[in-house]
C-alpha cells in the first residue's frame, strides 16, 4: 500500500503510534524508514514530497493497515 498524496501528516503519525507493530516506509530506493521511529518520522516529514514522488510502501500487520487504511491507497 502507498501514502496517498494529500494527507495530513500529523494525523497520519499520530496513527502510526496507535498501531501495535512496526510500520515500515519502503522507498523505491531500498531505504526502510521505522515510522514508529522520531528520527525516522523527522526524515519522513522533512522528505515527505520526494517520499511521495517515489511512491513508498507501507509495511505493516494486517491490523495496523486496517486502522491506517484512510491515509493509504492500493
Amino acid at each position: 500500500m502507498t501514502i496517498c498524496k494529500e494527507n495530513e501528516i500529523p494525523s497520519f503519525l499520530e496513527a502510526v503510534q496507535r498501531c501495535r507493530g512496526e510500520v515500515i516506509l519502503e522507498t523505491d530506493t531500498g531505504d526502510r524508514l521505522n515510522l514508529k521511529s522520531t528520527l525516522s518520522q523527522f526524515v519522513f516529514i522533512t522528505g515527505y514530497k520526494d517520499l511521495r514522488d517515489m511512491n513508498g510502501r507501507i509495511a505493516a500487520g494486517e491490523a495496523d493497515l486496517s486502522m491506517l487504511s484512510r491515509y493509504l491507497t492500493e
